[in-house]
């Protein structure tokens, strides 16, 4: 069985964007115990943490991201250690206890 890795960083309130595209902020709006549950208002850029770039953002008649089949954003992945010094061998996949 095929096992899918999340490379989703987290998303942090203030986290880094992109110049001038608006701060993410996450915001308590709803909080338990007083408010019977929890619901946090989040306000972010379309391009903000780990995120897909639709063919839509920069062409008029490009697709969307809901145009595109899910299938064509996962497959094997290799993981490239840039740092000085890097002990990972060449083409090293992508595991979920790394």
């Amino acid at each position: 069985m095929v096992k899918i890795v999340d490379l989703t960083l987290p998303m942090v309130d203030g986290g880094p964007s992109y110049p001038k595209d608006p701060q993410l902020r996450l915001k308590d709006f709803r909080k338990l115990p007083e408010d019977g549950c929890n619901v946090t208002e989040i306000t972010m850029g379309t391009h903000q943490g780990t995120h897909l770039d639709a063919p839509f953002h920069f062409l008029q008649d490009g697709k969307s991201l809901d145009q595109i089949p899910l299938e064509r954003f996962y497959g094997p992945a290799v993981l490239v250690d840039l740092a000085p010094g890097g002990e990972l061998p060449p083409k090293t996949p992508i595991t979920p206890d790394m």
